[in-house]
């Protein structure tokens, strides 16, 4: 399964050649909310190098900034012949 959260200039339909090796899309237009607690960690050899606490939501395809407010997709991609349609998540980071 693939959870990207993008900017309306990055959101994009299913590539034909995902469709063709028989993944699924679910786009899901939300107003943005930065989670309480939103952090990237680096682990390099199962040790935490890097903890990052981010200040906004940012877009999976162009890096840029996404506001509390801004509209932007959660998108999810999941192959249904591997695995079950995931639960929804995009609740996590919307209004």
């Amino acid at each position: 399964m693939i959870r990207r959260i993008v900017c309306k200039e990055c959101q994009t339909p299913l590539h034909r050649e995902d469709a063709a090796n028989g993944f699924e899309q679910r786009t899901v237009e939300i107003v943005t909310k930065k989670p309480d607690v939103h952090t990237i960690t680096t682990l390099v050899d199962g040790k935490v190098q890097n903890v990052e606490h981010l200040k906004t939501l940012i877009c999976d395809g162009c890096g840029k900034q996404l506001a509390d407010g801004a509209t932007a997709f959660a998108v999810t991609l999941w192959r249904p012949s591997r695995e079950k349609a995931p639960d929804n998540w995009e609740q996590e980071y919307s209004q």
